[in-house]
């Protein structure tokens, strides 16, 4: 054979090689294409491959757990619940003035047919909530205007319900002078949609074996930090537990609000999601077993601390040495998911 035969083969045997490579790191990528939504579309993420049949998303593949053991699980999703998490949690903040004035337009004005006066009012409201509310009003009587100034205290202590009720629907509540995510209410809406894969986590093996694999199933979840307003919808770059799941990427509380909600229950009792500066973590009721496992004892209970986060399939008591440090320095923040 020449020379240039043997050159020509070789030139071809390294560029099969290379493809091969490319191709394996394709599949490994930890960025979900686009099309995962499409209906036939398969992407694989880590050891997930996620499937859309245009109804239902059909998840398949492995999770490794501390101990070393792999896991098949094979579990579904609803699209329609996808759809639905997506577009229910987060909000436009230029919508916040039309619903306050709207509703305290109708409040004056059901209240003062209620109570008999002659009152109405003008609202200015803007996209961080603050509001101001005129009155213009006739009265006959110091009856009547002492009425009309209850009315209008009541008008004001109104504003502040109107506002939470506002965020409380799009997934948010309101502490003092800031907004957080409800981490309770993206739990209770995003269980029921996450069952099936719930009963393959929780459904059999003992407590210690369950909880590796469902924190091993939210360490695995490739770590991606979320955008604050995606699409122009307020968020604070928290995923529901839902789309984190079928599109297999979150940050840290993605990751801490997911595990909260598969296990949270009446078999496990509550979990407490730790906020840490710059990180959240969890924890779940239950004993240290060794001497360097991390937990903290609240109201009577002691309570395991577990990282959600990974990438490191670690198990539970163990969280990073700079969350040991703010446990240690009282520099935190607990919030129970039931």
């Amino acid at each position: 054979m020449r020379r240039d035969d043997d050159t020509l083969i070789t030139a071809a045997a390294l560029l099969a090689i290379v493809c091969l490579v490319l191709l394996a790191a394709l599949r490994a990528s930890d960025e979900p294409p686009a099309a995962m939504r499409g209906a036939g579309a398969a992407a694989r993420v880590g050891g997930l491959e996620t499937t859309f049949d245009g109804t239902t998303y059909h998840i398949a593949g492995t999770v490794r757990d501390h101990f070393d053991r792999t896991h098949v699980l094979l579990f579904t999703v609803d699209g329609e619940a996808v759809r639905r998490a997506r577009e229910e949690y987060g909000f436009d903040r230029h919508e916040l003035p039309g619903f306050l004035e709207q509703g305290l337009l109708a409040y004056v004005r059901d209240e003062s047919a209620r109570r008999s006066l002659d009152v109405t009012a003008t609202v200015a409201a803007t996209s961080d909530g603050s509001v101001d509310l005129q009155f213009r009003y006739r009265t006959r009587s110091d009856t009547e205007r002492a009425a009309v100034k209850r009315l209008m205290e009541d008008a004001s202590t109104k504003v502040d319900e109107l506002r939470d009720a506002w965020y409380h629907r799009c997934g948010f509540v309101v502490e003092g002078d800031t907004v957080r995510p409800d981490y309770q209410w993206l739990k209770d809406r995003n269980a029921p949609r996450l069952a099936d894969l719930h009963s393959r986590l929780v459904g059999g093996g003992g407590d210690g074996d369950r909880l590796s694999l469902t924190l091993a199933f939210c360490q695995q979840i490739p770590y991606t930090v979320e955008p604050m307003d995606p699409d122009g919808r307020f968020t604070s770059g928290v995923l529901p537990p839902t789309q984190v799941v079928v599109e297999q990427h979150g940050d840290c509380d993605c990751k801490a609000v997911l595990f909260a909600t598969l296990w949270a229950g009446p078999a496990h009792g509550d979990v407490i999601l730790v906020d840490v500066p710059g990180h959240v973590f969890a924890a779940v009721r239950g004993q240290p077993r060794f001497a360097t496992d991390t937990a903290f004892t609240l109201d009577g209970q002691s309570y395991l601390c577990v990282e959600p986060v990974g990438p490191g399939i670690v198990p539970a008591g163990q969280v990073a040495a700079s969350s040991r440090q703010h446990l240690r320095a009282g520099n935190y923040r607990l919030i129970p998911v039931a």
